[in-house]
This record gives C-alpha cells, structure tokens and sequence, in this order.
C-alpha cells in the first residue's frame, strides 16, 4: 500500500537512525584514508 505520507515517515525514520555517515566517522579516519587514495607516488 503506498502511503500518501512516505517522505515524512523517510524524513522521520533518517532523523531518528540518525546520519550513518557520521557514526561511521567515529571509527574511521576518513581525511587520511582520502590522503592515502589521491596521492601518486
């Protein structure tokens, strides 16, 4: 069944699961591992 309010209930779910993203820069060093991609040897 498709919900007429689908965004909001997307928009509350993001909000209260929160930004993965974040969560997984708690654990990884995202600016050394982009040093370590981008530079040429």
């Amino acid at each position: 069944m498709i919900s007429l309010f689908a965004g909001e209930e997307r928009s509350a779910k993001r909000d209260r699961l929160g930004d993965p993203l974040q969560v997984l820069d708690r654990h990884i060093d995202f600016a050394a591992l982009a040093k370590g991609l981008f530079e040429v040897p």
